[in-house]
């Protein structure tokens, strides 16, 4: 895995230490795997290995595992690998950085420098990481508003007044309130196909009498509507900042856990999915040695995980990403919302996350028992869920960490974050997020 760009804000002895740390456990994974034709990559070190016979459907294998790229992109990648095996590399990387630029925001001058990256010899993934990198590093809020602006233009609420709800991360929050809406920008094109199943989710779970935030019934453009590289849908606006409870929590989840097949078309549980790009967007805002410190960690989890029971326990519709701040409550009504990280898998998944915001001490006891008795089941006591509380906690430090580079201001306590991962010894003051 070429890594050195993601790091080139960092300074340079770290920057060097963690290059070699990465470059040493990508020769690993080569040696161990040159036996097998067409091994797929694991999504963090996929890349064009020559000797070790990986061609192009192998990678894309791995990139799609962990949703990181779009059916028109594998198709920009094959046509590169294709035209470099001709020898035609540069027309190969122009293409993908055309294609890519066209949608993620790439200028001219980062398609000259993904064709000198060519010349160099390095593969098209490096062009994909820095145009998707560099469309998410920028990703703040004056441009979330610009996007929502531009996509306003021309319908009646183009001079509406805009809200950001929250600070964006991958994707941001505007409300627009005199249209009774709430748009949600993608940072990135890639995710677009998990913005429609988080549109279709909803509205299946409306179906089910689960109480969510619904999509847009009229939205004033295309739902998936694209604006420089930024995917826009629409959603019901509720007129609250009031979350629900741990208790209504539990009732949500109860329902959506116990829904009978036939479930939507979602992805199964891939515990690493946008940590990889989560990962490369800190880079540029943290300490080489912390994020160093998040690589080993994550391939330590990693080894667990694929070592216990979880990946063949039975599957359940998952939130993905369950805690009271994915809730709003309106009129006594409780809702659920933000399914971008919604899957198949075990459902302990999701207590889980509970779970962590319990130890965290973000729920009272009193409060986590509420959540208990509304859920129906206690799962502190689980054998196993140590390890997914660990994996939940790594997560939601990963995305945390990805806004380091445009939030100054959260610096240290994502160092915090950090250091008492690494150490549980370490107490765990946890700001809120």
């Amino acid at each position: 895995m070429r890594a050195v760009h993601l790091l080139a804000k960092t300074p340079q002895r770290d920057s060097s230490l963690l290059a070699q740390l990465l470059e040493s456990r990508r020769k690993s994974w080569v040696d161990k795997n040159r036996s097998s034709r067409h091994a797929p990559l694991p999504g963090d070190e996929a890349h064009f290995v020559g000797g070790a016979g990986v061609h192009a459907r192998d990678f894309l294998k791995g990139l799609t595992r962990t949703d990181c790229i779009d059916n028109r992109t594998q198709g920009s990648i094959i046509s590169h690998e294709r035209s470099r095996r001709n020898g035609c590399r540069e027309f190969g990387v122009q293409e993908t950085a055309r294609r890519r630029g066209s949608i993620d925001g790439a200028d001219g001058r980062t398609e000259a420098r993904l064709v000198r990256k060519a010349h160099d010899g390095n593969g098209v993934r490096d062009a994909v990481d820095e145009i998707e990198l560099a469309a998410l590093t920028t990703f703040g809020a004056d441009e979330a508003l610009a996007v929502v602006r531009r996509a306003l233009a021309g319908t009646r609420f183009a001079d509406a007044d805009l809200t950001v709800l929250r600070p964006p991360a991958d994707n941001a929050v505007v409300a627009v309130p005199a249209a009774g809406l709430v748009a949600r920008v993608g940072a990135v094109r890639a995710r677009r196909e998990r913005l429609r199943t988080e549109l279709e989710l909803a509205t299946w779970c409306e179906s089910r009498g689960i109480q969510t935030v619904r999509p847009a019934g009229s939205p004033p453009t295309e739902q998936l509507l694209q604006v420089d590289g930024r995917i826009v849908t629409w959603w019901q606006y509720l007129p609250t900042a009031e979350r629900g409870t741990a208790q209504a929590l539990g009732r949500l989840l109860r329902q959506l856990h116990r829904q009978p097949p036939p479930w939507p078309d979602l992805p199964p549980l891939n515990p690493w999915n946008r940590v990889r790009r989560q990962l490369s967007a800190a880079a540029s805002g943290i300490p080489a040695a912390d994020l160093a410190g998040l690589v080993d960690l994550r391939d330590e989890l990693d080894r667990r995980w694929s070592a216990s029971r979880w990946p063949a326990e039975p599957s359940a519709i998952l939130h993905g990403d369950a805690h009271v701040g994915n809730t709003l409550s309106i009129a006594g009504q409780v809702h659920l919302l933000d399914f971008e990280d919604s899957c198949l898998g075990p459902r302990q998944w999701d207590i889980a996350y509970v779970i962590g915001s319990w130890r965290l001490g973000w729920l009272t006891d009193a409060e986590f028992d509420q959540f208990v008795a509304a859920y129906g089941d206690d799962l502190r006591d689980d054998a196993d869920i140590d390890l997914l509380v660990d994996i939940s906690l790594f997560r939601r430090t990963c995305w945390y960490a990805s806004r380091a580079s445009r939030e100054p201001q959260i610096v240290d306590a994502v160092r915090h974050r950090i250091a008492t991962l690494l150490d549980p010894s370490l107490r765990r003051d946890w700001r809120r997020s």
